[in-house]
């Protein structure tokens, strides 16, 4: 937890152009944390995990990433599907009209 200000300070320093939103849950009441966020397009999220590759790093040496879902545009899901290998996340297509953004 003390290592969540990090995050939140890369992401507002760096990513203003490029994260949709950015925030933490938790710890839930089986003591979990859970990150939610949103990016405009594939290359916004690679740029965020270089932006947060220490704070990262470090929280990976005392967490576990138990779950990491995916969800997109299919042409932007395929831009991740080779970088976020090792992460083992789940893809899901979004639905053309399913979100409200500028960027869909």
């Amino acid at each position: 937890m003390a290592n969540l200000p990090k995050f939140l300070e890369l992401v507002k320093a760096n990513e203003q152009d490029t994260c949709l939103h950015y925030g933490f849950v938790g710890p839930t009441e089986d003591g979990f944390v859970i990150c939610r966020e949103g990016y405009k397009s594939a290359e916004g999220l690679l740029f965020h995990l270089q932006n947060v590759d220490e704070p990262l790093q470090e929280a990976l040496r005392c967490a576990d990433i138990v779950s990491l879902d995916v969800q997109g545009p299919p042409s932007e899901l395929e831009k991740l599907k080779e970088p976020l290998a090792g992460l083992g996340p789940t893809y899901y297509e979004l639905q053309p009209g399913s979100m409200r953004s500028e960027t869909l």
